[in-house]
């Protein structure tokens, strides 16, 4: 599973949609433990250069991209290695 968290997910906000965003975090990541279910989390940092959407979602594809390259080179790694 991959969850991209931006920055509610990580800072102490107190406003209530905040809270409960955190709070399924928790739920999500105890099940993804409790189910032997890889979770993967992107940081996405809320921030002024990202005026739109179509840029929020090149930087997501950018990331996803490079996150699954780095697993593939892991699994690689792994399977060389045995």
């Amino acid at each position: 599973m991959i969850e991209i968290d931006d920055d509610e997910h990580r800072q102490n906000h107190k406003q209530e949609r905040r809270v409960k965003a955190r709070e399924r975090d928790k739920i999500k990541d105890q099940y993804c433990l409790d189910n032997n279910i890889p979770l993967f989390r992107l940081e996405y940092h809320n921030n002024k250069k990202f005026k739109n959407r179509d840029w929020y979602y090149q930087y997501i594809h950018n990331n996803l991209k490079d996150f699954i390259h780095k697993i593939i080179n892991i699994h690689i790694l792994e399977i060389v290695g045995d």
